[in-house]
């Protein structure tokens, strides 16, 4: 019993592991596109789609039939949405799991390095940067935003992949192409 629960356990602190795409999201996945949009029908599956590609690169860990961009040294990841709130809780639990289960989500638990992590300021339970190990050494960051923040935040740094969970304002869409 105590194995099957280990076996349970292991299970879902992997998901990367376990995701399928739809065939419809495989162009996507597969594109080599610098710049691309996912535009669906609203709870089908994008926001799980992307924070499964933002595993995969922030990891370095990639599925066999992958055909898509591919980074093979850690990256640094800006992700944004509309609220702090609507980061938590949509994204960041896309790829660290629900509140309280951190490691349930699509970046294994075991590649998150738990003592990097910084909480933001003013939103319970939301992170604003994370470390994640990458399979060929050193760490990848991601960092989250919203838009509310201002253009101001989304300013000085040079990273190798934004995701914008929603569109953004012009403003902040220029800025953040800038930094890539």
């Amino acid at each position: 019993l105590k194995a099957l629960e280990a076996l349970k356990e292991k299970e879902t602190e992997n998901q990367l592991a376990k995701f399928k795409p739809y065939e419809c999201q495989l162009p996507f996945l597969n594109s080599t596109a610098k710049i691309r949009a996912l535009v669906a029908g609203n709870q089908i599956g994008k926001t799980f789609c992307v924070s499964y590609e933002m595993a995969c690169h922030l990891t370095g860990i990639y599925p066999s039939w992958w055909r898509g961009l591919r980074f093979v040294a850690p990256i640094d990841v800006w992700i944004a949405g509309v609220t702090a709130v609507r980061v938590r809780d949509t994204v960041q639990e896309k790829l660290f799991g629900r509140i309280g289960k951190l490691g349930t989500g699509m970046i294994p638990k075991n590649m998150i390095v738990v003592d990097s992590i910084i909480k933001k300021t003013g939103t319970p339970y939301a992170f604003d940067r994370v470390e994640i190990k990458h399979v060929n050494g050193g760490c990848s960051t991601v960092q989250f935003f919203s838009y509310d923040q201002g253009m101001e935040k989304f300013m000085g740094s040079t990273i190798d992949v934004a995701w914008f969970d929603e569109e953004p304002p012009a403003d902040i869409n220029a800025e953040v192409k800038m930094r890539l």
